[in-house]
């Protein structure tokens, strides 16, 4: 048995795969066997789908099935074997994330200090909550604190990205994140104010003459 067409395929996850599973058998004398069946079986990734648990070779020996996979972006491992005896062969499948349908960003402080850092992270994801890691928009910030210090407009890696905010204002504030379509906004983040501090600005360290 050896694989005939369909391997080293990548696909949208939940869509059925665009080239069937075939495989072709043939005995020893390289001759194409007709009948012989095949059973099918699905030993990694979650959700997938055969169309037949077994299929039958026609008369170029040849057997076919559909696979549908599953809404996980991950690999899938799709094993042909002759019925009744050990021969068997595996397809190695890649379903990937759909386009990206929201902007997810991880949990904000309930609470920061004026002109202090804090990161927030932002991931692309599929109606699935796959990460889309291909996703090929940049991402804009943008706040109510008009005195915010907020980080250039940048793209993802592998559909995430952390990104340092520094809020100004005391307050409750929000951040905004969006790639002129999509957005996702914090709650309210309360601004407490800094330290209060004194700083010289002039007459330090004078001399004099009487």
């Amino acid at each position: 048995i050896q694989i005939h067409q369909g391997q080293n395929q990548i696909a949208v996850v939940g869509t059925t795969l665009p080239t069937m599973l075939s495989v072709l058998v043939r005995n020893t004398a390289n001759t194409a066997v007709t009948n012989a069946v095949i059973d099918w079986e699905i030993i990694s990734g979650s959700g997938g789908s055969l169309s037949a648990a077994s299929s039958v070779t026609n008369a170029n020996g040849i057997a076919e099935i559909s696979y549908t996979l599953g809404t996980v972006a991950e690999a899938h491992v799709i094993r042909a074997k002759v019925q009744g005896t050990l021969y068997s062969v595996d397809f190695n499948i890649t379903a990937k994330a759909d386009v990206v349908s929201s902007l997810v960003i991880s949990t904000p402080p309930a609470t920061a200090t004026a002109g202090t850092d804090f990161s927030l992270s932002v991931t692309a994801k599929d109606t699935y909550n796959n990460t889309v890691l291909d996703y090929p928009g940049t991402i804009s910030l943008t706040s109510i604190d008009g005195q915010a210090v907020l980080p250039a407009a940048s793209t993802l890696t592998n559909g995430a990205k952390s990104f340092n905010i520094n809020l100004r204002t005391a307050g409750n504030q929000t951040v905004t994140f969006g790639d002129g379509s999509l957005s996702v906004a914090t709650g309210n983040i309360l601004v407490n104010p800094g330290t209060a501090q004194i700083v010289i600005t002039q007459g330090n360290n004078q001399s004099g003459y009487r």
